[in-house]
Formats: structure tokens, C-alpha cells, sequence
């Protein structure tokens, strides 16, 4: 008489979620393949020879697909980065940057900033007013060093100078200003195109000029 055995068989899946750490880790195992594991650890791997051979399976196909994709994404990431960055800030005064040129670094609030004079053909206005009584006082104009605070506060029709340089648009960049006192002085010390004399004039309440 034959007898039959009969067995149950459970098949159970478990979704994983792995970290990347986690996934190329496996990977690396993966790479001795496993018979390394079996020979190394039959008492312990033995009973696991399936799951085993599943798991390193999966982990030099789909898991491996999935890292190489997410490879390529980081180096056109960085690469895309790269090309985006900004250009270094240069350290010579006169030096074409920023729609401009360079002309030195002042700290306004702890915050270092380079200071960029607008080209000539673009920047200039010979013509336009500072304000209809520039003798008068306008808030927000005291700051010594920050001409784009005194820009703002000046940034309307009464005012005609500082709204003409908020609204310039230069090389693709659009945060054109008047100069306050201290940068006005950084413009004239490290840009004066020459030997001659040249004067200035002012008013503490409102702005600066050469």
C-alpha cells in the first residue's frame, strides 16, 4: 500500500521598503552570490537556499535596475546644478559681472554683498530729478550704507531717479539702485576712471551723487 503525504504550501509576500543605504548594501551582498553564503553558513542558510537565491536574485535585477536608474538621475541632477550655479564672484574692481562691473564688497547687517556699477549707456540718466524739493527729507532714506533700502523708500513718482533705477532692467538682472553714501564712496575709490578732480555733493537726508 502507497501512502501520500500531503503538505500544506503558504506562499506570503511582504512588501520591504528599503533605503538606498539598505538596497545597495544588498546589492554588494548580492555580488558573492549565494553559494558564498551557503558554503560559509550551511547550518544556518541551508533551510533558507530558495529565499536566498530569491532575494539575490531580485537584487541583481530589479533592485540593480532601479539604483542605475537612480544614478543616472543624481549625475544629470548635479550636472544640471553645475551648469546653474552662479559665477564666482570676482575679485578685481572693474571686472565685467552681473550685468555690470564688479566694483568691491560692502557688509550691510553682517551680510557681505558685491557691489555692481550699472554700464554706462544702460545706467545713465543725466537728466532725470532725485525729487521736486530734494532739499526735503523723505523716511527711510537715513541708511549710510544700504542704497536699495533708500531705493525703496524713494521708489515712487515724487521721486523720480530712484524709480527710474528700480525699474531698470540690465543684462537679465533687475535690482539696479541708487548708491548710498558708503557704497558711493567704494563706486568712486575703486572705479575713477582717471587722475582728474572730482566733486560730489549731498544731502544726510535723502542720497548721495558724483
Amino acid at each position: 500500500m502507497a501512502f501520500i503525504e500531503q503538505r500544506a504550501t503558504v506562499e506570503v509576500t511582504v512588501p520591504v521598503t528599503l533605503t538606498e543605504k539598505e538596497a545597495r548594501a544588498l546589492e554588494a551582498m548580492a555580488v558573492y552570490g549565494a553559494d558564498a553564503f551557503l558554503n560559509t553558513f550551511p547550518d544556518k542558510m541551508g533551510a533558507h537556499e530558495n529565499g536566498l537565491r530569491t532575494l539575490f536574485g531580485a537584487a541583481t535585477g530589479p533592485i540593480r535596475s532601479i539604483l542605475r536608474r537612480a544614478d543616472k538621475a543624481r549625475a544629470a541632477f548635479e550636472g544640471l546644478a553645475k551648469e546653474n550655479a552662479p559665477a564666482a564672484v570676482p575679485t578685481i574692481p572693474g571686472t565685467a559681472f552681473g550685468g555690470g562691473f564688479y566694483a568691491g564688497r560692502i557688509i550691510i547687517d553682517g551680510q557681505k554683498y558685491a557691489l555692481i556699477a550699472a554700464p554706462k549707456a544702460e545706467g545713465e540718466h543725466r537728466s532725470i530729478a532725485w525729487a521736486p524739493d530734494w532739499h526735503k527729507a523723505t523716511p527711510g532714506t537715513q541708511s549710510l550704507c544700504d542704497g536699495m533700502a533708500n531705493s525703496e523708500a524713494m521708489n515712487d513718482a515724487e521721486h523720480p531717479a530712484a524709480q527710474w533705477c528700480r525699474a531698470l532692467r540690465i543684462s537679465g538682472h533687475d535690482d539696479w539702485y541708487l548708491p548710498s553714501r558708503d557704497e558711493l564712496e567704494l563706486l568712486y575709490r575703486n572705479l575713477k576712471p582717471g587722475i582728474d578732480e572730482n566733486w560730489t555733493y549731498a544731502n544726510r537726508a535723502k542720497a548721495w551723487g558724483v
